[in-house]
């Protein structure tokens, strides 16, 4: 293979490239962080709001006397009467 100026050899790439991939990678990293902390933040807010809300679900449970299971339960039976209304009064439209 002919060596002449006017033909790259792998050697003479390197410290181009090397300058070009050092570059990027450095403003692509840095965005990358950033968002990685921004995320962060935003998991740890949303922590303490959930956190915040549970002690605030088992405060109203203690008042009340209530297990979650049973706040559940009472829920889930909440749901089924307004299915059944909505289902009555959809007969009751209908005639």
């Amino acid at each position: 293979m002919d060596a002449s100026p006017s033909k790259r050899t792998p050697s003479s790439d390197a410290p181009s490239l090397v300058a070009e991939a050092s570059s990027k990678p450095l403003f692509a990293a840095s965005l990358a962080d950033e968002r990685k902390q921004e995320l962060r933040q935003a998991i740890s807010a949303l922590q303490a709001e959930l956190s915040t809300q549970l002690s605030a679900r088992d405060a109203l449970l203690s008042e009340s006397g209530m297990t979650v299971e049973q706040a559940r339960k009472l829920n889930d039976q909440n749901i089924d009467r307004l299915h059944r209304y909505n289902d009555i009064k959809d007969a009751a439209q209908t005639l």
